[in-house]
């Protein structure tokens, strides 16, 4: 059993979420170029028009990337049968944690704190809604729950 569960959850659906995205990015894009062909280029029309541009650009590619699944830099956890994947936002690297590793696991609020075999302790922070947060509980208690991994808290 593999499951991904994305981190930018924001009560819409994953595609609904990620065409919203591109579609005002294009919007702003559309609206920058507009600027730039339809206005005479002074300081504040050229400044605005590449701005729109430029923004409506990154808006599209940020939708596509944040609202995939498969996509390497989206913010997810990854759980499976050899352990957690979780990658917290598009800056930061992968971090994983193998089952085997884990001797707890204590869920708090919109917190998980692993602790691991050699008692050191990872602290992961649940930047995300409550759904998601359970959603997230849940899935790692199926597999815990197999594993035989003890977890304190609900």
């Amino acid at each position: 059993m593999k499951k991904t569960i994305l981190l930018t959850q924001n009560g819409l659906s994953e595609k609904v979420s990620k065409w919203l995205f591109v579609i005002v990015g294009i919007s702003n894009s559309i609206n920058g170029i507009g600027y730039l062909i339809d206005t005479p280029l002074t300081n504040w029309g050229l400044r605005l028009g590449v701005f729109l541009l430029a923004s409506g650009i990154l808006i599209a590619i940020l939708g596509l990337i944040v609202f995939n699944p498969t996509n390497v830099l989206a913010p997810k956890f990854v759980i499976d049968e050899n352990g957690i994947q979780i990658r917290g936002t598009l800056t930061v690297k992968t971090k994983t944690i193998n089952w085997n590793d884990i001797k707890e696991i204590t869920y708090k609020s919109f917190e998980l704190d692993f602790l691991l075999n050699d008692n050191s302790s990872k602290l992961i922070i649940l930047r995300t809604n409550g759904e998601t947060s359970v959603e997230i509980k849940k899935s790692i208690r199926e597999i815990a729950d197999k594993k035989s991994i003890n977890i304190i808290g609900g």
